[in-house]
């Protein structure tokens, strides 16, 4: 199977939408292909065709963690702070969470003047990578 380049050009990334969506037909349990969509289509800022292919994704494969965060960046980045808000605390819940899960959630919380819970997030954030 030929894999799609997606590049900054508009034309290039919606051929690699069209090549990564007949790749996930036939192919639905795989995850990348998925993703492949949705990062094509988030280069060339169409945020909300970006969210609904990680929605599918987090469908398909479960909560995994960084898809919940890939769609709280998006939601975010379109101006859905709220709706970003919710993927980021799900994104935090769990042992797979990461402090970039936390850092996120943290700007977000910030964004729409939640001090106290900004600073928790970043508290844990800390706490999972001190450094």
């Amino acid at each position: 199977m030929r894999w799609p380049i997606c590049s900054s050009n508009v034309a290039a990334s919606t051929r690699a939408v069209a090549e990564w969506r007949i790749a996930a037909d036939r192919n639905p349990a795989i995850l990348e292909f998925q993703v492949k969509i949705a990062e094509a289509y988030e280069s060339v800022q169409r945020f909300e065709e970006a969210a609904a292919a990680y929605s599918r994704a987090i469908d398909r494969h479960g909560d995994d963690p960084s898809l919940r965060l890939r769609l709280g960046r998006v939601l975010h980045a379109s101006g859905r702070t709220g709706a970003a808000l919710e993927q980021f605390r799900e994104a935090c819940r769990g042992p797979l969470a990461t402090a970039e899960c936390f850092v996120e959630l943290a700007a977000a919380l910030l964004e729409v003047g939640r001090l106290e819970e900004a600073l928790e997030a970043l508290d844990r954030a800390l706490a999972l990578s001190p450094r």
